[in-house]
């Protein structure tokens, strides 16, 4: 047997109306809902004669993989929606007006690693 899992995520308004979200944020949300959908099906298909020790191994290894991409999607999320600032200012008062784009970091955290991708503010 197969199973088929479709994920409808919508922007929700103050009136109770929806709207689809923008393709670029479903697009980031595709990993997410792949790793979800996949487990879903595990559960129907693959979980059957496997015993309590399989099962809860699977559902820890693949719960976590879910965990690290959802992560990494607000990250992306995050970089999708970032603002360039026009006039920052550091601490010490010193003006960084040049900006430089696509500058990754790796990031270790409790789900895995992830990458993080933000704008730069340099003082040239």
């Amino acid at each position: 047997m197969a199973i088929s899992v479709s994920v409808t995520v919508v922007e929700v308004h103050d009136d109770g109306t929806t709207a689809p979200l923008d393709p670029e944020t479903v697009a980031l949300l595709a990993g997410p809902v792949r790793q979800f959908s996949s487990m879903i099906s595990w559960a129907v298909d693959g979980a059957a004669g496997a015993d309590h020790g399989d099962r809860e191994t699977v559902i820890g290894t693949d719960g976590r993989e879910l965990q690290r991409a959802l992560l990494q999607t607000t990250f992306a999320l995050d970089t999708a929606r970032e603002q360039r600032v026009s006039h920052l200012v550091s601490a010490a008062g010193i003006r960084h007006g040049s900006v430089e784009n696509g500058h990754s970091r790796g990031l270790t955290s409790i789900f895995g690693e992830v990458q993080a991708e933000r704008l730069a503010y340099r003082n040239r």
